[in-house]
């Protein structure tokens, strides 16, 4: 098969195929855990602004749970980060996208 001029056999262009497939894969994991970073941030400042409307105990249980969704999204985007990282810089595919 010939792509711009250069002759490439086909398990080469299946090759390239699937190292984009991974690297889409990868990018939208990355792209959804930082929204999910957003919206739990987001929700986050809305609890504390608005934890004075409850009652003391549920307002602090309020914002320590708004507070832990935001640190597993944090951790779930280093985690997709990482991820992305070593398919790049080493071609690690993770087992997952296998």
């Amino acid at each position: 098969m010939i792509i711009d001029g250069i002759l490439v056999s086909t398990g080469e262009v299946s090759r390239v195929g699937q190292t984009l497939g991974v690297q889409a894969t990868l990018v939208q994991q990355l792209a959804e855990a930082s929204h999910r970073v957003s919206s739990a941030s987001m929700e986050l400042d809305t609890t504390m602004n608005n934890h004075g409307e409850l009652p003391n105990p549920a307002g602090t249980t309020h914002i320590r749970n708004a507070s832990n969704v935001l640190r597993a999204a944090r951790e779930e985007v280093i985690r997709a980060h990482g991820r992305l990282a070593d398919f790049l810089e080493h071609g690690v595919v993770p087992e997952d996208l296998r």
